[in-house]
């Protein structure tokens, strides 16, 4: 049983009609029309090459049994499912649909894999990634969707990180909450971005941050942000744990 009730399997987005009535724009639907037309068809032709290219990766790790060219080979498979991932994702996003799957886990074992995802986006900014373990608790979850969260999460911090910085990610317990603490040390984020966080967000402001707000709200959870005193920054994302 969850201690939070709320989860619900599908929310339906209120932000364009929002948008629609503070903005008065009049064509959102044609635009948004035209934008899933073209990146569906766009995403026919990558989902194509990520399949070839998973499978003579996987062709060649059958044939070779040198130890770092495994590592490597693993790594392209994780990111052509990472790509594979955001493309569905941003299809989803534009239809304004979020088909939760959501199943009990422990929480270790499957943030530990997003992290190790993550890793690879954050390696090529030039940003080092690193998670530790407090706790550990059932949670029910959607890996794919909280995925997709936490990338737009860690993107947003990326961001605002100049060089050679660091994210790090600790997982805790609270009460009936699993809480995630993504902190970094070197930035801080700009009051624009604390309050896209912290406030309801117009698809408008940064669409990448509302998606990731919703499924973190499909979850259960919420998520907040601010600037620490000193230096860097910290963004939080509380999610009910299994009873």
């Amino acid at each position: 049983v969850l201690e939070n009730p709320n989860i619900q399997s599908s929310t339906k987005y209120g932000s364009v009609e929002t948008y629609k009535e503070k903005e008065g724009y009049s064509s959102v639907d044609s635009y948004r029309e035209i934008v899933q037309n073209v990146t569906k068809s766009i995403s026919d032709e990558i989902r194509t090459s990520l399949d070839l290219i998973r499978k003579y990766s996987l062709q060649l790790k059958e044939k070779i049994s040198d130890e770092e060219t495994q590592t490597i080979l693993q790594k392209i498979l994780d990111e052509t499912t990472s790509i594979s991932r955001a493309i569905q994702a941003h299809e989803d996003f534009l239809s304004e649909k979020i088909n939760l799957n959501a199943q009990i886990y422990f929480a270790e074992p499957v943030l530990s894999d997003i992290i190790r995802l993550l890793e690879g986006y954050t390696e090529f900014r030039g940003v080092k990634l690193s998670g530790k373990f407090e706790a550990d608790s059932a949670i029910l979850i959607d890996k794919n969707l909280f995925f997709q969260a936490m990338l737009q999460v860690v993107k947003i911090m990326c961001e605002e990180i100049q060089e050679n910085g660091n994210i790090n990610i600790t997982i805790k317990r609270a009460n009936s909450s699993l809480i995630l603490e993504l902190v970094n040390t070197a930035s801080k984020l700009p009051e624009s971005v604390l309050g896209c966080i912290n406030r309801q967000v117009l698809i408008s402001d940064n669409p990448g941050l509302n998606y990731a707000k919703n499924i973190i709200r499909e979850h259960g959870g919420i998520i907040s942000a601010w600037n620490n005193l000193n230096e860097g920054s910290q963004i939080n994302i509380k999610i009910p744990v299994v009873k």
